[in-house]
């Protein structure tokens, strides 16, 4: 839509805006083109003369928003919208037999074999310690049933206080070394 006569007096009227603003923003955007920064700058003074109310406020302070706004919606980027992917698209086009095959896999099942292992190993330890209370085992096979819960939620399970459960914590430690992680 192009201008009214009266809008394109004003953009002449105010044409060293542009100018001002060029050299106000143009600290800010230094990987822009100076020209490009400046052409910029011209279509937000444009943009502004079409839109401006005079009952709300000053044309200078209009267009300088506008000028600022146009040039921030220019040359910011903005988010990149991810496009939802289908494990039926990706099987279909690389042809695997199982969609298993076809997500990238970087575990090491030795390691997790060899990790498991130690895992059942210490547990038997705790579990045939016998400096241990029957509560402490309680609440170390809570633990290792339920890896994820906190001591709130071992104390709520195991029947206990949150404090019986860290001290708990804190003797396993200590008979155990850094072998046993909780």
């Amino acid at each position: 839509m192009p201008l009214t006569p009266e809008q394109q007096q004003m953009v002449e009227d105010n044409i060293k805006l542009a100018y001002f603003a060029l050299n106000k923003y143009k600290g800010g955007f230094a990987w822009v083109e100076q020209d490009d920064l400046m052409s910029t700058c011209f279509l937000g003074l444009t943009k502004a003369a079409k839109g401006y109310d005079p009952d709300k406020s000053k044309f200078s302070t209009y267009a300088m928003v506008t000028i600022y706004g146009t040039i921030v919606r220019e040359f910011i980027p903005r988010k990149p919208i991810i496009k939802p992917v289908y494990l039926e698209e990706i099987v279909n086009s690389q042809e695997h037999a199982f969609w298993q095959e076809a997500i990238p896999d970087n575990r090491n099942f030795e390691d997790e074999i060899v990790c498991n292992m130690t895992i059942e190993t210490l547990f038997e330890k705790v579990k045939n310690n016998g400096r241990l209370t029957a509560l402490d085992k309680k609440i170390y096979a809570a633990h290792y049933g339920n890896p994820e819960l906190n001591q709130v939620e071992l104390s709520q399970v195991t029947g206990c206080s949150q404090v019986s459960v860290h001290r708990v914590y804190k003797k396993i430690r200590e008979q155990f070394g850094d072998e046993l992680a909780m």
